[in-house]
């Protein structure tokens, strides 16, 4: 490689702009998985982010990645809408935190994802 000269599988400025803002986002989740208290269900919902990332790891679009990091700011948007919605529903209702975390625990992680898969789904088509 001659002197000044980057090899071809450089990536350039927005390419490594874009790569951090994807990495940032995996690790981001990863930390966020530490809440769940469920240990398969933090299992679960790590496998699949790791899947889901691993999927698109070879993604080299720029348009295709910015589409899948706005999926994710409205996933993002989304869930702390419900996250709002649910504290309000705590206060109207009375129900204690440690009950609702016990039905939250209750309910089956696969299922929501494989919901939120068919929606996706359904969007894209």
């Amino acid at each position: 490689m001659a002197a000044g000269k980057l090899p071809q599988s450089a990536l350039s400025l927005k390419q490594f702009f874009i790569r951090k803002q994807v990495l940032s986002l995996y690790r981001e989740i990863l930390r966020a998985l530490r809440e769940v208290s469920n240990k398969d269900h933090r299992k679960e919902l790590a496998d699949w982010a790791r899947s889901e990332f691993k999927k698109n790891k070879h993604e080299k679009d720029e348009v295709d990645i910015q589409k899948l990091l706005k999926q994710n700011e409205f996933l993002e948007q989304t869930i702390e809408e419900l996250e709002q919605e649910l504290q309000a529903l705590l206060d109207r209702t009375k129900v204690k935190e440690i009950d609702a975390r016990k039905l939250w625990q209750s309910i089956n992680t696969s299922d929501v994802i494989d919901l939120g898969k068919k929606e996706r789904e359904k969007r894209t088509k």
